[in-house]
């Protein structure tokens, strides 16, 4: 006889804890190597936990929808058959219906009839609250109230109301508060004119016949930009700076489930075409939920554009355990005084967070000015 532990896994360095989404077997349950038996949840990615061994499981140590520390024990796996736990059976106890409750009901069905169209449930959470139904507009079956409309105007009347934290919200919350508090954040904005970029992408949207992501020209350029400065392309893990040679780029993408990091690895090895199609990709598996380990892991920076929601500039926070992140405002236009007279340019402002500990303000302000040189002359 062996036993064997299904631990969880650690999936990247800073990860401390995982959500147990789906439990595929119970105790007593026959287990074949590859099998899944297990779906987790981090910050970055859901993940399948497969088993590496034949057997039966004798144990499983936490739930679905429970949050469990990495590296823990998940479910025991024993070569030989184990006995499967007896539940004893309760005697089903018949419920009777009171004359009073039944009594209640006519009642108010009179009552829907009469005063104001509400479901019982809807009526009996009214009169709880001091609620006039007539001043609720009814959104059920020929304008009947239901009891989603009688919360509805509960919330509208409180003063606020309290919206349920995730587990994953959580996780993330953790993790920004350990950026913010535990990193000396020093932050550079710069001035970045984007005519050339603009003009850049109309040309290769015409020439490929298909639509090209903006964020695709601008990651590219990013990645010229840190060929030159090196520094900013690291990590700060274990006490040790290690600055990377390959340039994987994180790209901050928000969904319904929360802020989620795909990366493009090796983007200065890649043409504008191939990374506007795998950030498209990346996207759909996003709003789907459907990123995997690969998408999310060994990003050495990370970029976050709100420029598409008018959002002109503003402070990231640096995406631990990374060195620096770049920030991408909107686009605006302004004139310009030139030799030729005023001229309309189109703009933006970069705004690069960094760790201060690592990065000084001069070799910051070398990185943006290299950035802004590469945006405005196309040097890729």
């Amino acid at each position: 006889m062996a036993r064997f532990e299904i631990r969880l896994p650690k999936l990247d360095e800073i990860q401390e804890t995982a959500i147990i989404r789906k439990i595929y077997k119970k105790i007593g349950d026959a287990v074949k190597k590859k099998e899944k038996l297990a779906t987790i949840e981090t910050m970055k990615v859901t993940y399948d936990i497969e088993s590496e061994y034949e057997g039966f499981v004798e144990d499983i140590r936490f739930k679905e929808g429970e949050e469990a520390p990495v590296n823990e024990i998940l479910m025991i796996i024993n070569t030989e058959q184990v006995s499967i736990p007896k539940v004893e059976e309760k005697p089903i106890e018949k419920k009777e219906v009171k004359v009073e409750e039944k009594r209640e009901e006519v009642i108010e069905r009179k009552e829907v009839g009469e005063i104001a169209r509400a479901m019982p449930m809807a009526r009996r959470l009214a009169r709880e609250k001091g609620i006039d139904l007539s001043k609720i507009k009814g959104t059920g079956p020929g304008g009947i109230i239901t009891v989603e409309d009688v919360k509805r105007y509960l919330e509208q009347m409180q003063e606020y109301y309290v919206e349920e934290i995730s587990v994953l919200r959580k996780q993330i919350a953790d993790k920004m508060n350990k950026a913010n508090t535990e990193i000396p954040t020093a932050r550079l904005t710069i001035k970045v004119k984007m005519d050339k970029l603009l003009n850049l992408r109309k040309n290769l949207e015409e020439k490929y016949s298909k639509k090209i992501s903006l964020t695709a020209v601008l990651t590219k350029a990013v990645a010229e930009a840190l060929k030159r400065h090196r520094k900013l392309n690291s990590l700060f893990v274990k006490g040790e700076w290690r600055i990377y040679n390959r340039i994987n780029i994180a790209i901050a993408i928000q969904t319904k489930q929360g802020l989620v990091t795909p990366v493009i690895k090796d983007v200065d090895k890649k043409d504008i075409i191939n990374i506007s199609d795998e950030l498209e990709t990346l996207q759909k598996k996003a709003e789907a939920n459907e990123l995997s380990l690969e998408d999310v892991t060994d990003s050495t920076f990370t970029i976050t554009n709100l420029g598409p929601y008018n959002i002109i500039q503003f402070d990231p926070i640096i995406n631990y355990p990374q060195i620096a992140i770049l920030a991408i405002g909107s686009i605006f236009k302004e004139l310009e005084i030139t030799q030729e007279g005023l001229i309309i340019h189109n703009f933006s402002f970069f705004t690069l967070a960094f760790d201060h500990r690592f990065i000084d303000g001069y070799d910051g302000a070398l990185f943006l000015n290299e950035l802004k040189r590469i945006m405005e002359n196309l040097e890729f």
